[in-house]
C-alpha cells in the first residue's frame, strides 16, 4: 500500500504526472507494460503504510542514467526497473527503503507519601524500568537485536505485574534507569512503531518495589516521545498515544502524573526512655516527675523530608551555621516556627516516650531533649543520632541488634563508646535549707532537733511520707543541709 507518482521530465521542474501505482504485499509495484514510450521518468514515494515513514529522500529513476531508449521498448511491451538513488549514490538492491516509524517513551516515578518527584530524606527516585514488546510481531530494538512479542494484551483484562515480569526476561526492548527525579526517557527513535508495557524492576535503597502498576505505551508518530501525560493534561488522541495504568484499564484524561509510578518509602520511628540519674531508674524524687519532658527531633537528611503532619521538613545540615553540638541544635529546635522540626514528643509518667513505628521516612534525623521535667535539669549531654534504613521498625538506643543489617541505628554521639546506654539521665534539681533556731530573746539554741521529711502528694492531696531524716541546730542555732559553714 505505498504510493508512488511517476512523471516525466526532471523532477525539479514538476514533471507531468505520468502514473500512479501502489506497491503489492511483496512490496512491489508495477505499471501497464505499455505505460512508457521514450524519455526520461522518475519515481516518486508519495505514501506508505501508518507504521513506516515515507521516503521522502531517495528519487527512482525508470531506464537508468539515459532514460528509456528505443532499444528498451518491445511491440509485445515490457517492464523496466526503476532504480532509485541516495546521494547521487544507488541505493542498496536499487530499491526504495523505509525507515519504520519510530518514536519514545517518558516514564515517571513519584515518591507515593509526598506525591512528588522530589528527592526524599537519604534516597532519591532513581527506579530502574523494563519495557517489554506487546505489539503484534517481532520488533527490533535500538541495537538492532530481534525482539519477539509477550503476546499480552489487554483484552478483557488488562497483564498483571507478575505476568509482565515474566515476560520480560526475554521480551525486553530496553531497560532504562529515572535520575533522581523519578524521571526516565527513551531516545525519540528507541522504540519501533508498535505496542509495549512497562514495569518498574529495581528501586533504589529506601522505597517498596512496586509491584502493582503495569504501563502501556503505544507509538504511533515518527520521532515523537510519548509522555505520562502533556502539559494541557491531555492525551494524544490524534496518534492514539495512549499511556495506560493496569487499575484505570482505559486512557483518560487525567491529572498531572495520575498514572505515574508511585512508590512507598521506608519509614520507621524512635523510642526513649527518661530516668532520674541518681537513681538510675524511671522513679522521680521528691515532688520532681519525669512526665512532661520533651523531646525534639530534627531532620539532618539528605535533603527535605514529610513529617506526620504532612510538612516537608528542612535538613538542618542545609545551613551555613550548622553545628553537631546540643547547644546548636537546642537553638536551632527553639527558633520560632522552625522549619527543621519533624516532631516533638513527651514523656508519660514513667520517663518513656516515642513517635509510630511509621512517622519518620527514610533518613537520618537528631533527638535532644529540649524541656526537662518538673523538678529535673536538662540533659545537655545527649545528642540522638537516629538512621532510619527498615521500615516499620520504632528503635530504642539499647536495641542490641543496632545498627541493623540495613543500616538502621541509634545511638548518642556523645557517648558512641558505651552505646548501649538505655536511657537519657536527668539530674534531679537540688538545693539547701538553712534557718536559725532562737529563743524568745533572740538568742541562739544549740541542739535543737528537727524532723526532716520528704512527702508526695497524689492529685487528691493525700500525702505519703516517702523519707525522713533529724538534723540539729549548732551552737550558733544555724539548721542547715548545707556543708558550707553558714555563720
Amino acid at each position: 500500500n505505498a504510493l508512488y507518482e511517476l512523471t516525466d521530465g526532471k523532477i525539479q521542474e514538476n514533471g507531468y504526472i505520468c502514473d500512479i501505482i501502489v506497491t503489492d504485499e511483496k512490496g512491489e509495484a508495477k505499471t501497464d507494460p505499455d505505460a512508457f514510450s521514450i524519455g526520461t521518468y522518475w519515481v516518486i514515494e508519495v505514501a506508505t503504510k501508518e507504521d513506516y515513514v515515507v521516503n521522502n529522500v531517495d528519487v527512482g529513476r525508470v531506464g537508468g542514467d539515459a532514460g528509456v531508449k528505443a532499444d528498451d521498448l518491445t511491440p509485445d511491451g515490457g517492464l523496466i526497473k526503476a532504480v532509485f538513488k541516495h546521494n547521487d549514490k544507488i541505493a542498496d538492491d536499487g530499491a526504495c527503503w523505509n525507515p519504520p516509524v519510530s518514536g519514545g517513551a517518558h516514564i515517571q516515578k513519584l515518591d507515593a507519601m509526598r506525591d512528588d518527584d522530589r528527592e526524599h530524606g537519604d534516597t532519591n527516585l532513581g527506579a530502574t524500568f523494563k519495557i517489554v514488546n506487546a505489539s503484534k510481531k517481532a520488533v527490533k530494538n535500538k541495537y538492532g537485536e530481534t525482539i519477539p512479542t509477550c503476546g499480552l494484551t489487554d483484552k478483557p483484562d488488562f497483564p498483571t505485574y507478575d505476568q509482565v515480569r515474566a515476560a520480560s526476561e526475554t521480551c525486553t526492548v530496553y531497560t532504562i534507569t529515572a535520575d533522581k527525579n523519578g524521571k526516565a526517557d527513551t531516545g525519540e527513535h528507541d522504540l519501533i512503531y508498535g505496542t509495549y508495557y512497562v514495569i518498574e524492576t529495581e528501586v533504589p535503597d529506601g522505597y517498596y518495589l512496586n509491584t502493582e502498576w503495569v504501563g502501556k505505551i503505544v507509538i504511533r508518530e515518527d520521532g515523537k516521545i510519548v509522555p505520562v501525560c502533556d502539559s494541557n493534561n491531555e492525551l494524544h488522541d490524534e496518534y492514539n498515544h495512549y499511556y495506560y495504568d493496569r487499575v484505570q484499564k482505559e486512557p483518560v484524561v487525567h491529572p498531572d502524573d495520575a498514572v505515574a509510578c508511585r512508590d512507598q518509602i521506608y519509614r520507621g520511628g524512635v523510642a526513649v526512655q527518661k530516668i532520674d540519674k541518681e537513681m538510675g531508674w524511671q522513679t522521680a524524687q521528691g515532688m520532681g516527675t519525669l512526665k512532661g519532658a520533651e523531646f525534639t527531633i530534627l531532620n539532618a537528611s539528605g535533603s527535605s523530608a514529610r513529617n506526620v503532619d504532612g510538612k516537608d521538613v528542612k535538613s538542618v545540615t542545609s545551613r551555613k551555621d550548622f553545628q553537631e553540638t546540643y547547644q546548636q541544635l537546642w537553638r536551632i529546635a527553639n527558633e520560632t516556627d522552625s522549619p527543621y522540626v519533624m516532631q516533638r514528643i513527651y514523656t508519660n509518667k514513667e520517663g518513656f516516650a516515642c513517635t509510630d513505628k511509621f512517622d519518620l521516612p527514610y533518613g537520618t534525623y537528631y533527638i535532644i531533649e529540649t524541656k526537662a521535667p518538673l523538678g529535673y535539669w536538662l540533659d545537655e549531654q545527649f545528642v540522638g543520632k537516629i538512621t532510619i534504613r527498615d521500615d516499620g521498625r520504632c528503635m530504642m538506643i539499647s536495641d542490641e541488634d543496632l545498627p541493623t543489617e540495613n543500616g538502621s541505628d541509634f545511638y548518642d554521639i556523645n557517648d558512641r563508646a558505651s552505646n548501649k546506654k538505655n536511657t537519657v539521665d536527668d539530674q534531679v534539681r537540688r538545693c539547701d535549707l538553712y534557718f536559725r533556731k532562737v529563743d524568745i530573746d533572740g538568742n541562739p539554741k544549740a541542739n535543737i532537733p528537727f524532723l526532716l521529711s520528704a512527702i508526695r502528694r497524689d492529685g487528691g492531696g493525700q500525702e505519703t511520707i516517702l523519707e525522713s531524716h533529724v538534723i540539729v541546730s549548732d551552737e550558733n542555732g544555724v539548721v542547715t543541709t548545707s556543708s558550707e559553714d553558714i555563720t
